[in-house]
């Protein structure tokens, strides 16, 4: 039965879920031993026995419980094959087979896990009884302690200690790269000195440059290249105000989504800084979103200068980056689907699909105006083409002005030769950037320093801890700890910052040095050493003290590469407190002229304004002064008689009439005889106002005085105009008063002509009368 091959095949089909179940559990199995590996590295540099026992209970009872779920779902698998094939059928042999494999990987969890559980509570245990007997040999001791040289001790401690920290972490952090590395062929040393190095040029902490490295490597950067491609990675961070970690995240992913390789890194970043500075957006926005939208992009052929181009030109009409990605995402993911209203489109009218239009060089904005004039013709809108309203949206802010801000843009991706470096060096030219770049450099000094003591600090370890195997079998945590002892012993000595590496190193230890500092004094070695384990211990360290301040003295390779880290870092700080000096003489010098300026400035400004208001203000003032006196120079010149005519005499009489019926009669006496007003005056509508003028009657006695008046004043006129004849007996005629006015024009310009033609006429009458 089980050799027919349509039950095997049926079999397979059987077992199909229940193996992939178990596949899946041998995954998970997979990632716990590297996830186990890696922190077990780690501990392994800093932690300790403890922290390693503790992490191998955490993995077997992880894996206990995974071999467990195993045995459980062969169990089940083997029941149903039981009732599908029966008792004695291949299929159940088989599955016994591996329900048994299955049990005895799941004993063997249960007893490493057993045994690790074991170790861990007799290691624990150690810890507490060894803790328990120095802090009651320290409290009996306190006392001794309090005149230690505080003037010393701390300064060097503090010192040492910040040395430790920066070294630890260094390795911490290397330790998950070294991960990645090829042992066979990789100098960890030299790289990880490469890694410092780079670090301390890009002003970058080392563990953030690592963690960038690891990154590298893990997207498939040689890593012989990692480290130089993570210096570009710190320039497009800073350009690009991001962290180096995403900047590597999204220049990989379009590094591998497009198929480029590692010599185009230069040109993406340019594109991506140009993408910053053409829209509103930044390089931190675009990691958001941008990785989102590359695979649909490269699968219908839209490269990444137009993918970027669109991100700028969205960016800039006010669209946010993550909207941008979203709509563009539904734009072209609909351009490229077959059957949809764009699509047939562009078929019908070009033949070729979008993608196959953009592989010959369309760019998207051209695909785009296709569309538009499909859409002018039927008379919709371009977002009509498009199913979804961000598709549509998008095409139409990229098809603004016909498209010619999108072709804009696509032309300068071409020309961004240079972008990061520029974006680069202006945000690393500044006083807050330079003065963390020379922290950096300090503290990756700090660690070179520690790595140079590193064999010495192992050494005076192996020393103390074969001293307390002679009395007692201490844990590695206790070893470490009798370590600390010895840096603090050490603080009498120029070498303390040596050992002050390890006090920093091992945090569980710190509550014990202030009570045990009393023995670095005034108890002597002899006596220390009948109490037992820790006046040896002391008494060793009094040793290492003298063999360290030997090895200074009398190993030149030794002394000369100690004051060489010394003296660097000693260069480091004074540049940097040299730089911060020159800085704040810049900004000092910079605000005393600003401020010079600003007042400059100000005081001009307040002037301008002060005139501008002023000036009108004089103006008016002295043009309205100057009307008043206009004013009151032509009223004291003029002298008004406002005449007062007599009012006509209103009689009445009764009068009859011819029934003899009375009625009233109304008689109105007139003063008709006129007047002369020898002043301009005004009189109700009569009169011109401006000239003497007169009321003449026509006829009567009144009339006759007016004509007698008159010819008076022409026989007046003729003795004068006798009186003005020059030689040639030619009349002179002076008009006065020439600046009097009627209608509109000078008296005098009217009247010359006529009178002088009335002269001549006269003249000639008289020369005839005369017979000349």
């Amino acid at each position: 039965m089980a050799k027919n091959p349509e039950v095997k095949v049926k079999f397979s089909v059987f077992n199909k879920e229940f193996n992939d179940g178990m596949r899946e559990i041998g995954r998970e199995s997979s990632n716990l031993r590297k996830e186990f590996k890696l922190k077990e590295s780690q501990l392994k540099q800093n932690g300790t026995e403890s922290d390693l026992l503790k992490n191998k209970v955490n993995y077997l009872s992880k894996e206990h419980e995974l071999a467990s779920n195993k045995v459980k779902a062969t169990e089940e698998q083997l029941a149903k094959a039981k009732a599908m094939y029966g008792e004695n059928s291949t299929e159940v042999e088989r599955l016994n087979s591996r329900l048994l494999d299955a049990k005895v990987r799941e004993q063997q969890f249960a007893n490493e896990l057993a045994e690790a559980t074991k170790e861990l509570a007799d290691q624990e245990d150690k810890v507490k009884q060894l803790s328990k007997t120095l802090d009651e040999t320290g409290g009996k001791m306190k006392d001794m302690g309090g005149t230690l040289t505080k003037g010393v001790t701390l300064p060097i401690v503090a010192a040492g200690g910040a040395a430790a920290k920066f070294a630890i972490d260094q390795e911490t952090a290397f330790a998950k790269v070294s991960t990645l590395l090829d042992e066979s062929s990789t100098d960890m040393e030299e790289y990880r000195k490469n890694v410092r190095d780079a670090s301390s040029d890009m002003g970058v902490a080392f563990g953030e440059y690592s963690e960038a490295v690891y990154q590298s490597i893990s997207a498939g950067i040689d890593q012989g290249e990692a480290v130089e491609f993570s210096g570009k990675m710190a320039k497009l961070a800073k350009g690009g105000f991001t962290s180096m970690t995403t900047a590597t995240d999204l220049t990989t992913t379009a590094l591998n989504s497009y198929g480029l390789s590692i010599e185009e890194t230069d040109n993406v970043m340019d594109m991506l800084i140009n993408t910053q500075n053409q829209g509103k957006t930044t390089v931190d926005e675009l990691a958001s979103s941008m990785g989102k939208v590359i695979p649909t992009a490269k699968s219908q052929n839209v490269g990444l200068d137009q993918l970027s181009t669109g991100y700028a030109v969205l960016t800039k009409n006010g669209i946010a980056t993550a909207e941008a990605g979203t709509y563009m995402n539904a734009m072209f993911g609909e351009l490229g689907k077959s059957g949809s209203k764009t699509d047939k489109i562009l078929r019908e009218k070009t033949g070729k699909s979008f993608a196959e239009l953009q592989a010959e060089g369309m760019n998207t904005a051209d695909v785009l105006g296709i569309l538009q004039q499909e859409a002018d013709g039927a008379g919709l809108q371009l977002s009509d083409m498009f199913g979804s309203s961000e598709a549509g949206r998008a095409a139409m802010v990229l098809l603004t002005e016909e498209g010619n801000e999108f072709n804009e843009i696509l032309a300068s991706m071409g020309d961004v030769a240079g972008a990061t470096d520029a974006a680069f060096e202006k945000m690393n030219d500044t006083t807050g950037q330079k003065l963390k770049q020379s922290l950096v450099k300090a503290q990756n000094a700090a660690a070179e320093f520690g790595d140079v003591i590193a064999p010495i600090i192992g050494k005076a370890a192996d020393i103390v801890s074969n001293l307390i195997g002679r009395f007692s079998n201490l844990s590695p945590t206790m070893k470490t700890s009798i370590v600390v002892v010895a840096a603090l012993a050490a603080a009498i000595g120029p070498l303390l910052v040596v050992l002050g590496t390890i006090i920093q190193s091992i945090g569980v230890i710190l509550p014990l040095l202030t009570k045990l500092g009393a023995l670095l004094k005034v108890v002597r070695v002899a006596k220390l050493a009948l109490l037992g384990p820790i006046g040896l211990v002391v008494a060793a360290i009094v040793g290492l003290i003298a063999y360290f301040v030997h090895l200074y003295k009398t190993n030149e390779n030794f002394r000369n590469k100690v004051n060489q880290i010394w003296n660097k870092i000693k260069e480091i700080f004074s540049s940097a407190i040299n730089n911060t000096i020159q800085k704040f003489n810049e900004m000092r010098t910079k605000f005393t002229n600003t401020a010079n300026q600003i007042w400059t400035t100000a005081t001009n400004i307040f002037n301008n304004v002060k005139n501008a208001i002023m000036n009108p203000i004089e103006t008016a003032k002295s043009t309205v002064l100057g009307i008043i006196e206009e004013i009151k120079s032509a009223f004291s010149n003029m002298k008004i008689n406002i005449p007062k005519p007599k009012l006509p005499k209103i009689n009445v009489s009764m009068e009859k009439n011819s029934w003899g019926i009375p009625y009233p009669k109304f008689d109105i006496s007139w003063f008709k005889t006129g007047g002369v007003f020898t002043r301009p005056v005004v009189a109700g509508n009569a009169g011109f106002g401006d000239v003497a003028e007169a009321i003449v009657p026509f006829e009567g006695s009144h009339a006759m005085r007016i004509a007698k008046l008159i010819a008076e004043a022409q026989n007046r006129l003729s003795e004068n105009l006798a009186n003005k004849q020059d030689g040639n007996n030619n009349v002179l005629v002076t008009v006065e008063a020439s600046d009097v006015i009627m209608d509109g024009r000078k008296v005098g310009s009217i009247t010359w002509k006529q009178v002088k033609e009335f002269i001549d006429r006269d003249d000639n009458r008289g020369q005839k009368f005369r017979g000349e």
